[in-house]
Order: structure tokens, then sequence, then C-alpha cells
């Protein structure tokens, strides 16, 4: 699970990059995992696409439990989000 988690943290990241490079921002980040935070409090993204990006990007708890239950649902929610302002 762990391996999934990080591959759809990955995969959002690089589609996050993709979305800030395409509104201009130059020097998008790679660090995924800042591009899923800022993307968490990012008032110009749905809802839906926030709350997946702050699953994403929150850290595991105590008994490494993951508030995701689904990452790579997640992921595909910020991807399909790019997809759609391109």
């Amino acid at each position: 699970m762990g391996k999934v988690r990080t591959c759809g943290r990955r995969a959002a990241g690089i589609a996050l990059r993709e979305y800030r490079q395409r509104a201009g921002q130059t020097e998008a980040s790679n660090d995924f995992i800042q591009l899923l935070r800022d993307a968490a409090v990012d008032d110009s993204i749905p809802v839906t696409v926030r709350e997946a990006a702050d699953r994403l990007q929150t850290r595991l708890d105590a008994n490494f439990a993951s508030p995701s239950q689904d990452p790579l649902q997640d992921a595909e929610a910020i991807i399909a989000f790019v997809i759609s302002q391109s």
C-alpha cells in the first residue's frame, strides 16, 4: 500500500507541476509534496481536488495509517482536473 501511495503522490505531483507551468509559473517546483500542499489550499481549484491533494500530502499517523483510503483515486481526481484545464 505504501508504494501505491507513493506512486499516486508522484503522479499527482507531475500533473500539478504541469498545471502550474501552464498557469505561467515557469519555476514550478519538482517537490511533489509541496505541490500537493499548495493545491490543498488553492481556492481556484475545486474543493474535491483540494481534498484529494490534502489527503495525499498528509503524513501517516502513529499507526502508519493514511487519511487517503484510495490514493490512486485521489491522484486520478487531480489528474482529471489538470486534463480538463488544458
